[in-house]
């Protein structure tokens, strides 16, 4: 996940696969042209053909923090102020010159307008959806679930697919469907289920629109989890 500007080189703050660092972490980083690159790395390496949960949590100009799969996490306390945004991109770095793709599958992605705490990173990491964290609802900012069924809303702006893959990923808990109904509605996904993966996701559109890709893969039914589930 790179946020950061798309004018320049090298202006930006994000979450990245350290396949060229010794013990292959995941690394938050902040840079700026003017000022240097400031990382921290996961304290464990991911493993190589298996889905992970990859969350950074930036909380102030001094904190970035990197957690892999919920822990293994690490913090640097180095202030840096990365300045001015306007462009967010899964699997590459969006500047002038894009690059630094990503070679990989991505399910989902989201950014909040708040640090998550390390229960909420345990959340996620256990395999629930960014939509699980109903309290942080108001400050989900951007949410893309990468799954090809038709007309999936998505939040924040839209955004472009360019050099999409389909892979099989294991099921992601989605929230209880429609709240009001009795029985709920869960919606569930058939396991595995096919995710739509990018070299470059860019966006094109003002906030509050949907996005939508794909072919239609999901089922609603009025029954609650099955033996040894759990919905959030």
């Amino acid at each position: 996940m790179w946020v950061g500007d798309k004018d320049v080189t090298d202006i930006a703050t994000g979450i990245r696969v350290g396949g060229d660092e010794i013990g292959d972490p995941v690394i938050a980083f902040s840079e700026h042209f003017a000022v240097g690159l400031f990382e921290i790395p996961s304290s464990s390496g991911y493993s190589l053909n298996t889905w992970h949960a990859v969350t950074g949590v930036f909380a102030s100009a001094i904190s970035r923090r990197i957690y892999l799969g919920g822990g293994n996490s690490q913090e640097s306390l180095v202030f840096f102020l990365v300045g001015a945004v306007d462009r967010t991109q899964i699997g590459g770095a969006g500047d002038s010159t894009p690059d630094r793709f990503f070679s990989g599958s991505v399910v989902e992605a989201a950014i909040w307008n708040v640090a998550l705490s390390a229960d909420e990173v345990r959340i996620l990491a256990a395999g629930y959806s960014p939509l699980c964290l109903t309290n942080r609802l108001g400050n989900l900012v951007l949410y893309r679930d990468l799954i090809r069924p038709l007309n999936r809303p998505g939040i924040g702006p839209n955004m472009t697919a360019t050099g999409t893959t389909v892979s099989d990923h294991p099921r992601v808990q989605t929230p209880t469907g429609l709240l009001l109904a009795y029985p709920p509605i869960i919606p569930k996904v058939d396991e595995p289920f096919c995710v739509e993966t990018a070299d470059v996701w860019t966006p094109t559109a003002a906030a509050g629109q949907e996005f939508s890709v794909g072919t239609k893969q999901e089922e609603a039914v009025s029954t609650g989890p099955a033996a040894g589930e759990v919905n959030c």
